[in-house]
């Protein structure tokens, strides 16, 4: 299962930035980089979209790539990261605007992405009601990761799979045993 957890540096607004997505991780991290070519790790605040091994992942990623891979964009970061388990790529938590277009909110109005509930205290009150208002209505029009009668949540995706079994040694026929 792949979780992620939270690295709190202090809440509130730690920038803006201005630069082009130069690469899209999956359908809720994108590669931002700067005037000075630096590169920035982001996931987009609000949202939660499928993990790789989950359906609607590879979608979710490419909605992303063909909409704005390489277009310049507005990053308003928090000075709150989201990572891997142990600390392994972490990314900065923000919203990334095209134009005035939320990345976050229309990759869960197209049904590519779950509203993350568990970064709400970092989104406004009119954010928070945009993002539940459009994953309701994804769901009710079917549309993506919601065409699937009960979609799994990244959250929970994995909790009850399977732990891989060892492989027992085998001896061969007619070797003894010590």
């Amino acid at each position: 299962m792949l979780a992620l957890w939270f690295c709190w540096a202090g809440t509130g607004w730690a920038d803006n930035l201005e630069g082009k997505i130069t690469e899209v991780v999956d359908g809720d991290t994108v590669v931002v980089t700067d005037a000075k070519s630096k590169t920035h790790r982001f996931r987009l605040l609000g949202a939660d979209a499928p993990q790789k091994g989950q359906s609607f992942h590879s979608a979710a990623k490419r909605a992303l790539t063909e909409r704005y891979l390489n277009k310049p964009v507005t990053v308003e970061w928090l000075r709150s990261q989201v990572c891997e388990p142990g600390g392994k790529n972490c990314a900065q938590l923000a919203r990334v605007l095209w134009k005035s277009e939320d990345l976050a909110l229309r990759q869960i109005n197209s049904g590519f992405a779950w509203h993350d509930k568990s970064q709400r205290r970092e989104q406004s009150t009119s954010d928070r009601a945009m993002y539940q208002d459009a994953e309701l209505v994804a769901q009710q029009r079917g549309r993506g990761l919601w065409a699937n009668a009960a979609p799994t949540p990244p959250w929970e995706f994995g909790k009850d799979a399977p732990k891989p079994k060892k492989k027992s040694k085998k001896t061969k026929p007619g070797a003894a045993k010590r």
